[in-house]
C-alpha cells in the first residue's frame, strides 16, 4: 500500500479516502476523527469545511502513468530565451522600421517551432520568466499563432497573428513606469492612462507598409469587447477585426495564468472556467477554437469524478480537453471518458491539490 495526502475541501473529499487529523467545526466541537472514511454521511457532514488533509491509497502494482496520445507541444528553453531577447530590442526604443523588421523575424521563428506541433499546448510553457511585458508578448505571440494553426487558416495568417501578438502591446513603451509598475488597483484617471496603450501601438506601425492592416487593426482593437464596452473604438461582434478579436483571447489567458509579483498565476482550468462565464467578453466559436488545444490537465494531475472516485492523468484525448485519459488510482483501471459509452455521463468534480506522481 503507498499513501498519498492531499489537501481537499469538504465537498471534494474523495469518497474512500480516510482523514489524517481531527476535524472540528467552528465552536470547536468534532465532527470526525482522524482516521474516519470519507463516505456519503461524513460528506454531509463536511460540506462547509474549506480545507481537510486526506490520505488516498495509491496500489503498489499501479505503475507511474505514461502520457500516451499526441505529445503536448514544449517550447525549447533557448528559443524562448533568444525570442525574449529579441521582444526586448523591439522594446528598446529603435526605429519603426527596425520594428518592423525585427518583429516579422521573431513571427517567423514562432511559426517554425509551432510548425510541426502535435498535441496540446501545456501552460507549463509559460511560467519561465519574470519580465512580464517582452514574455508575455511571446506568450500571445505564441498561443495567437496555435490558435490559428488550429482552425488550419493560411500560414500567411499564422504568421501575421504572431506579428500581431508580438507587438500589441507596444505602445506600452509609451505609459509611465509608475503607472505600468503599479502592483495595486489602478485609479480611474491611471486606467484612462493604461487604456492608450492600445492606440499608441498601432501609431507607432500604421506607416511601416511591410505590416498589413489586418495586423495593424488587429494591435489597435486586441482589447475590444465581443458584446460591445471595450477600447479603444467601442466596437462589438464582427465589427472588430479577427485579429483583434483572436489576439484579445490569447492576451486575456496568458494574463490569467501568468506569475506576477502581487499575485499567483491561475491554473489553465481556472482561467478557462473565468472565460467562458464571461462569455460575451470573446468571440465563442474563436474561444472554443482556443480551448480546444489547451492541456488543461497535465499527465499526473489527481482528479476526483462526479462518480466519487479518484484517478490520476495519463493523457490526452484530441479535441476534448475536459475529458483526458485516466487510471482509478484505488483499482488501476483506465478510464476512457471520450470512448467509452458507460462513462459518459461521468464528469470531473475536482481538482486536487497535489499531484500523485510529481
Amino acid at each position: 500500500m503507498s499513501l498519498k495526502r492531499y489537501k481537499v475541501t469538504g465537498v471534494t473529499a474523495p469518497v474512500g479516502s480516510w482523514l489524517s487529523k481531527s476535524v472540528y467545526d467552528a465552536r470547536g466541537e468534532l465532527l470526525a476523527e482522524a482516521g474516519s472514511t470519507v463516505n456519503g454521511v461524513l460528506l454531509e457532514r463536511l460540506r462547509h469545511i474549506e480545507e481537510l488533509e486526506v490520505f488516498v491509497d495509491v496500489k503498489d502494482n499501479i505503475e507511474e502513468p505514461k502520457a500516451f496520445g499526441h505529445k503536448d507541444f514544449v517550447l525549447e528553453e533557448s528559443i524562448r530565451e533568444r525570442v525574449v531577447d529579441s521582444v526586448k530590442y523591439i522594446y528598446s526604443g529603435i526605429s519603426n522600421s527596425e520594428v518592423a523588421y525585427e518583429s516579422s523575424r521573431i513571427a517567423d521563428t514562432i511559426c517554425e517551432v509551432i510548425g510541426d506541433a502535435d498535441g496540446g499546448f501545456n501552460i507549463e510553457n509559460l511560467r519561465q520568466y519574470d519580465e512580464y511585458t517582452y514574455r508575455h508578448s511571446v506568450d500571445v505571440a505564441l498561443m495567437g499563432a496555435f490558435l490559428a494553426k488550429a482552425l488550419e487558416l493560411p500560414e500567411q495568417v499564422v504568421k501575421e497573428v504572431a506579428l500581431a501578438g508580438i507587438i500589441h502591446d507596444l505602445g506600452k513603451t509609451r505609459i509611465p513606469l509608475e503607472i505600468l509598475n503599479k502592483q495595486g488597483k489602478l485609479t480611474d484617471e491611471e486606467f484612462e492612462i493604461m487604456k492608450s496603450h492600445s492606440l499608441y501601438s498601432y501609431e507607432i506601425i500604421k506607416d511601416e507598409k511591410s505590416i498589413s492592416d489586418a495586423v495593424k487593426y488587429g494591435v489597435l482593437t486586441h482589447h475590444e469587447i465581443y458584446s460591445g464596452g471595450g477600447y479603444v473604438l467601442g466596437l462589438s461582434r464582427r465589427a472588430i477585426p479577427a485579429y483583434g478579436r483572436l489576439i484579445a483571447i490569447a492576451d486575456y489567458f496568458d494574463a490569467l495564468v501568468t506569475d506576477r509579483p502581487y499575485r499567483a498565476g491561475m491554473s489553465a482550468y481556472e482561467a478557462v472556467s473565468i472565460m467562458k462565464d464571461d462569455a460575451g467578453h470573446f468571440d465563442s466559436f474563436l474561444l472554443s477554437g482556443f480551448i480546444s488545444f489547451l492541456v488543461l490537465y497535465p499527465v499526473g494531475t489527481c482528479l476526483v469524478l462526479s462518480d466519487g472516485s479518484t484517478c490520476v492523468v495519463t493523457g490526452q484525448v484530441e479535441g476534448f480537453p475536459y475529458r483526458p485519459y485516466m487510471r482509478n488510482v484505488s483499482t488501476g483501471e483506465a478510464i476512457d471518458l471520450v470512448h467509452d459509452l458507460q462513462m459518459r455521463g461521468i464528469k470531473i468534480q475536482s481538482v486536487l491539490q497535489e499531484q500523485a506522481w510529481g
